[in-house]
């Protein structure tokens, strides 16, 4: 009995990517591309909060989701960058709109680094620079 192996995670070099649960993020850039779409969600909701530029990263996630050719794929992506948005929405209602929540949701601090996150999401999914 001590010799079992418990796995949390599936191992996609060893098992393969091919034969892979969607869920396991396997292939080649598949799971930086699943992270990209989540920061990008996680920076359009918090900029809509805080009153930070908007970009126009909405209406490209969502060409670059409708141009994946596999449909499981592109189902778990829409719903990773569409959580990120529903997410933040149960947040900002739990904390409500009072002024020391944009403080704490909207520093300086964390818009730079939001920001820097961002950019490399736009990398990693292939979009140009603005």
């Amino acid at each position: 009995a001590g010799d079992e192996i418990e796995y949390s995670t599936w191992d996609c070099d060893l098992a393969g990517f091919e034969t892979s649960p969607v869920t396991a993020l396997c292939g080649p850039g598949v799971r930086e591309a699943y992270n990209a779409l989540l920061t990008l969600g996680t920076r359009i909701k918090r900029a809509e909060l805080c009153g930070w530029r908007k970009t126009d990263d909405e209406p490209k996630v969502r060409a670059y989701l409708a141009n994946l050719k596999d449909a499981a794929r592109r189902e778990q992506g829409r719903n990773g960058f569409e959580d990120m948005q529903k997410n933040r929405d149960s947040e900002i209602r739990a904390l409500g709109l009072r002024p020391e929540t944009r403080e704490t949701l909207c520093t300086e601090q964390l818009h730079q680094k939001i920001e820097r996150d961002a950019a490399l999401a736009r990398k990693a999914l292939g979009f140009k620079d603005r």
